[in-house]
């Protein structure tokens, strides 16, 4: 009987060359998954742009740093660990360092500002107080009784006093 040659030939053969080349697709997967950058570059420009290559940059300032410490499959982390440690603390994991120091100037000039503008509208309360109280000789106020009554010399002249030192002092 003359024998049948092919794929079909006996089932043992077809197990062996299904696992055959189940261990090769594993080996080629294996392999590209290793050909992988592994060792990540990172360096900002002249322009405060941060950039990233598996290429050694020209700059000298570059740091590079290995991606499979910086990243572990389930950790929720994706920056390069900080190896001077400023600003670690600060910078949320999905915030570039430029990103956070824009918002830390933005920060400081709203608080900045309110405080100029908390400054100048005392400046401009008590430049008023002065103006009303400092040429008058007979200052006139309301009491927590609801009276008018007359401010005495001594108080009226501590009220000038108080006013032109925090004026020299606060404003411009």
């Amino acid at each position: 009987m003359p024998m049948k040659r092919g794929f079909a030939e006996s089932p043992g053969r077809r197990i062996r060359i299904i696992m055959q080349l189940a261990i090769g697709l594993g080996f080629v997967f294996a392999v590209l998954n290793n050909a992988s950058a592994k060792e990540v570059y990172t360096w900002v420009d002249e322009n405060g742009i941060p950039h990233y290559s598996d290429m050694p940059p020209d700059v000298a300032t570059s740091k590079s740093f290995n991606v499979e410490e910086v990243y572990k499959p389930g950790s929720t982390g994706s920056n390069p660990p900080d190896s001077a440690g400023a600003g670690a603390d600060t910078a949320t994991p999905m915030q570039s360092a430029a990103q956070q120091r824009r918002e830390d100037i933005a920060r400081d000039r709203k608080e900045r500002n309110a405080k100029r503008a908390e400054t100048e509208k005392m400046c401009a309360r008590y430049q008023k107080l002065l103006a009303d109280v400092e040429p008058a000789r007979r200052v006139m106020y309301t009491n927590e009784d609801g009276e008018t009554v007359r401010m005495d010399d001594d108080a009226r002249m501590e009220l000038v006093s108080k006013s032109k030192d925090y004026i020299s002092k606060n404003c411009k």
